[in-house]
């Protein structure tokens, strides 16, 4: 007889942080892709609103033949409990994160996830994992013991350690998928790299194409870190068409850099929306301590 567990298990992990901090981490598919074990790409970007029916695709890399799967948040109890599906290969993946207080700085995270068989993906696919449902094979591998939940521990409790991880990998996936490798050789984080990254953004404006969200994402990351390891400077959640901007200068003054929607200005304008000039102007705001809003 097959073991209780054969088709699911959780995991558990004291946090330093409150659900109200938590909270937006857990809603934000991108930030909590970087803590899987291979690279996801998250399409929309951003954060859900928290309304049950929300749905996203995560693109996985070649260790999964890049399978695109789709994502749909199914219950919501804001602060306390968040529950969420897939399906891929056959499987339907269940996870649910409960989050209860403990004593005003520190929250309990559990993680409790459950495979069941569905008809998703190609026949042969959906054999192959029905057989390691049945014999448990699938929880047993698929079970990280914690792992994941234990990165996100670390980062939390470091400040605004979550949102500087995901956007170094958001950074250095731009450069690793940028095809031309002269451009690429290009791209090394310096202030002068932005004039690459300039030249890739005019010629799609050049060809009349479009950035997707995913690639915009990317992009930004790039421009973000490029400055933040010259300037330094924390990631802070915005909305609308600059879901994230780096603030630079706290708390001595405020330099907010909102890259996001002036890189799709760049493909739609042309070079009106040059990121060569946007990002000239920030040594002279830094050395003058001044506080201002970039656009």
């Amino acid at each position: 007889m097959l073991p209780m567990g054969y088709r699911s298990f959780t995991n558990s992990r004291s946090i330093e942080a409150t659900p109200d901090q938590l909270w937006p981490i857990l809603l934000d598919p991108s930030a909590m892709s970087v803590f899987a074990e291979h690279p996801v790409t998250v399409e929309p970007g951003g954060s859900l609103q928290g309304v049950a029916g929300e749905t996203w695709t995560e693109t996985h890399g070649p260790e999964c033949d890049d399978d695109r799967v789709l994502c749909k948040l199914v219950t919501v109890d804001r602060l306390r409990r968040l529950r969420l599906s897939t399906k891929q290969r056959g499987i339907k993946q269940t996870v649910e994160y409960t989050l209860t207080p403990i004593d005003g700085v520190r929250t309990e995270l559990q993680e409790r996830i459950v495979f069941a068989p569905t008809f998703a993906g190609e026949p042969g696919q959906q054999a192959i994992s029905w057989l390691l449902l049945l014999t448990g094979l699938l929880a047993k591998f698929g079970n990280d013991a914690g792992k994941s939940l234990e990165s996100l521990a670390r980062s939390v409790t470091r400040e605004d350690g979550v949102q500087r991880e995901a956007m170094a990998a958001y950074a250095a996936s731009f450069v690793l998928d940028t095809a031309d490798p002269e451009a690429r050789a290009g791209l090394d984080y310096s202030r002068a790299s932005l004039r690459t990254v300039d030249d890739i953004l005019g010629e799609l404006h050049r060809r009349g194409d479009t950035l997707p969200a995913d690639e915009q994402l990317l992009v930004s990351a790039y421009v973000f870190e490029t400055l933040r390891r010259e300037f330094g400077g924390e990631y802070r959640r915005r909305d609308g068409e600059n879901p994230w901007i780096l603030v630079i200068g706290e708390p001595d003054f405020q330099l907010e850099v909102l890259a996001m929607r002036k890189i799709v200005g760049r493909v739609e304008n042309g070079d009106e929306d040059g990121l060569v000039f946007f990002s000239d102007g920030i040594p002279a705001l830094v050395e003058a301590r001044r506080s201002a809003t970039l656009i």
